[in-house]
Parts: structure tokens; C-alpha cells; sequence
């Protein structure tokens, strides 16, 4: 089964058109209740609209929370008694608990080498737009 391709290490492109079906769905909701569009037309039209703002917000979200793993973690800190639980011999080394790593996550790696991160890093306090950079 083939996975579909992704690049999340972009612009988050997908809020500018989400910007404008909301735009549109208020044009169609204004117009509705201005009586200039009949409401038969003007409410399912902006309905179609909001679906798809939804639909493409949800896209440009994916990206962002995507990206916003690249500003890092804080290092996870375990006391003494959990660790003495973790390894009862004493022979025994704690390397960390991990993940699964899987093609997606080899293929992200490979993504982001050919780019300089810290362009698409979502950062505090940075000047750059969080739509944009």
C-alpha cells in the first residue's frame, strides 16, 4: 500500500484560501440577509463555504502542529524511585522510553535536511508571521 506523499517543512499555504471561503461565506450570509441573493441560494452557498474554510483551516493546523515539533521539548525529568523500578538489575541501563520509528518519520528526517529549519521553526516571541514563515 502506497502512503501518501507529504511535506510538511512549508509555508502553511493552505490558510490563505481558507481566509477567502470565509470571505465568501460572509458575502453570501450578508448578501442572504440583505435580500439581494434569495435565501434558498445565499445560506447553502455559505454553508458549502464555511465547510470548506473548516476543511482547509484544518489542513493548514496539520502543518503548523507538524512544524511547531521542530521548536523542540522540554527534557523529560524522572526521579530516582521510578528509575530504580524501570531497571531492577542493576546491569541494566535506561536509555529512554522512545517511539516506533516508522517510514513517515524517516522520510520527515530526510525532508528536513534539505532545508534549514529554523526558517519554518514556530518560535515565541519571533517577528515572523506564523501563516507565512
Amino acid at each position: 500500500m502506497l502512503r501518501k506523499y507529504e511535506m510538511p517543512w512549508r509555508r502553511a499555504y493552505e490558510s490563505i484560501p481558507a481566509m477567502v471561503w470565509i470571505a465568501a461565506c460572509g458575502f453570501f450570509m450578508y448578501s442572504a440577509v440583505r435580500a439581494d441573493t434569495p435565501v434558498v441560494i445565499g445560506l447553502p452557498l455559505a454553508l458549502i463555504c464555511l465547510v470548506m474554510s473548516i476543511h482547509r483551516w484544518r489542513q493548514a493546523i496539520r502543518i503548523l502542529v507538524l512544524r511547531a515539533s521542530l521548536s523542540g521539548r522540554a527534557m523529560q525529568v524522572i526521579t530516582s524511585n521510578r528509575l530504580r523500578k524501570l531497571c531492577r538489575d542493576q546491569k541494566e541501563v535506561f536509555l529512554g522510553f522512545g517511539f516506533a520509528w516508522l517510514p513517515v518519520h524517516s522520510q520527515r528526517l530526510y525532508d528536513l535536511e534539505k532545508i534549514d529549519y529554523r526558517e519554518y521553526a514556530i518560535c515565541r516571541g519571533s517577528s515572523t508571521s506564523w501563516v507565512t514563515k
